[in-house]
């Protein structure tokens, strides 16, 4: 008999007590639930994964976003501030391209100008890459997939939000980037509409959050997090906990749940890092990925709502590892992974 053990190979201080991944579990004849094909189902009918902050993966300490004060951009707070910025800002280390190779199906893309207009992926003030640069990933991704898997589909879905606010032609400027950049077809119905659409049916590209792009009910609100602002692991479980609870099942909802599996810097502990110039605390990097193993923990703690209430589940600093708790998570539920 065989059993799945957390992924704790390396151990971080900050990590939580180790325990078995569905510890009920032994056997490898035992029943499992069995999965429906893929592209049979609908989106709410598949486990996705994700992306937090997709687009930053790349911090360009030179540029502060519109809502930021400009003077976080010059040159003599770019050098002695950038690393702190980067620290609490970047959230990835793979490009979209890399992210999406990985397994991850949903990004969570934040929208916003720099000083001088330019379009750019932000986190917070901070501006990432330009826009451009994360379609451009989409793109070699959908182009790659097609030529390595022919006759099989997959759907990317990428979930937006314009960050502050915009007129009427950068909205219609973003708009235009985004249906004349991506090259492979973006659905354009209804959020209703996808329960009864099997992903064999859909087009490449989902596109939520921004106006003109999919029925109304497509919107911001679709598929995002109910953020839970915290850098502790334990109050985040905890939450998290909380909000699957209150979160009504799939079958009654049109919107996509997004288990934000995720720790977010508090003003606080921002704060401290730019007066300590980054050595109050861990980067988010070393927190996220001490923190990214537990998921299968929790999701065997709280099997019955991950099933019935769980759309999605997105991750700081992805990689293999978190891919592999993902498809362990899939079999054991019964929902297939979207791939």
């Amino acid at each position: 008999s065989r059993r799945f053990r957390p992924l704790t190979a390396t151990r971080h201080p900050l990590s939580l007590p180790a325990s078995p991944f569905f510890p009920l579990m032994a056997d490898d004849d035992a029943a499992a639930p069995t999965c429906a094909p893929v592209e049979e189902s609908s989106i709410f009918d598949v486990l996705i994964m994700g992306t937090h902050d997709s687009g930053a993966y790349v911090i360009d300490t030179k540029k502060i976003s519109r809502g930021g004060p400009g003077i976080l951009g010059t040159a003599p707070f770019a050098w002695g501030l950038g690393g702190t910025f980067d620290s609490f800002s970047r959230a990835q280390d793979k490009d979209i391209y890399g992210q999406l190779k990985l397994g991850c199906r949903l990004l969570d893309l934040r929208i916003n100008f720099d000083k001088k207009g330019a379009m750019y992926a932000v986190h917070g003030m901070n501006c990432a890459v330009p826009f451009e640069k994360v379609l451009e990933g989409i793109n070699k991704f959908h182009e790659e997939f097609e030529r390595e898997n022919p006759g099989k589909k997959t759907v990317v879905i990428s979930s937006c939000a314009v960050a502050g606010t915009v007129t009427a032609e950068e909205h219609a400027a973003l708009k235009d980037l985004i249906t004349s950049t991506l090259k492979q077809p973006i659905y354009q119905g209804t959020a209703k509409e996808l329960r009864t659409t099997k992903i064999k049916d859909l087009p490449p590209n989902i596109v939520s959050g921004i106006d003109g792009i999919g029925g109304e009910d497509l919107n911001r609100q679709w598929a995002m997090d109910k953020w839970i602002n915290t850098y502790s692991h334990k109050v985040k479980s905890k939450g998290l906990s909380a909000q699957l609870k209150e979160t009504a099942p799939k079958k009654d909802r049109d919107t996509v749940y997004v288990m934000a599996w995720t720790v977010t810097p508090q003003w606080q502990d921002i704060a401290g890092r730019i007066v300590t110039l980054g050595f109050a605390r861990q980067s988010l990097s070393v927190v996220a990925k001490a923190y990214n193993p537990f998921v299968d923990e929790f999701c065997g703690e709280h099997k019955e709502l991950i099933t019935e209430r769980v759309n999605a589940i997105f991750f700081d600093f992805v990689s293999e590892k978190e891919y592999e708790n993902m498809e362990k998570i899939s079999k054991e539920i019964g929902v297939p992974l979207l791939k």
